[in-house]
């Protein structure tokens, strides 16, 4: 699933509305299928994220870091390759601490490396 993030909702009227970008968020969710006015340009995805801390990126898969001193030194080597390219991607610098949404491409190799079995989904 692909969503965006909203920072912080009212209620209005009974319904829950983004502080920022004024939409009703439906089910009261601050995760939705568009996006808001200060988003991130590209969706989360609620298996594979990017976690920036201390100018480090590690890719969140399900809820859990991917080592990447168990992968292969190719594999690891792209995949903070294209870890990094979704924070860049995003907007921000390995230099923001944060959560950022994965380049599709990341999306796609992580699916990849649990395919050929360097990750266990």
């Amino acid at each position: 699933m692909k969503y965006y993030i909203h920072p912080s909702a009212t209620v209005e009227g009974g319904k829950m509305r983004c502080t920022y970008c004024h939409n009703v968020l439906p089910d009261g969710n601050l995760r939705t299928a568009f996006p808001c006015s200060v988003s991130v340009p590209q969706p989360f995805d609620s298996e594979v994220e990017v976690d920036v801390w201390n100018c480090e990126t590690r890719v969140v898969f399900k809820g859990d870091f991917i080592d990447v001193e168990t992968l292969p030194h190719p594999q690891a080597n792209k995949l903070t390759r294209l870890a990094e390219q979704s924070v860049y991607d995003a907007g921000y610098g390995i230099n923001t601490s944060g959560i950022y949404p994965p380049s599709h491409e990341l999306c796609d190799y992580v699916s990849w490396l649990v395919a050929k079995g360097f990750i266990k989904s």
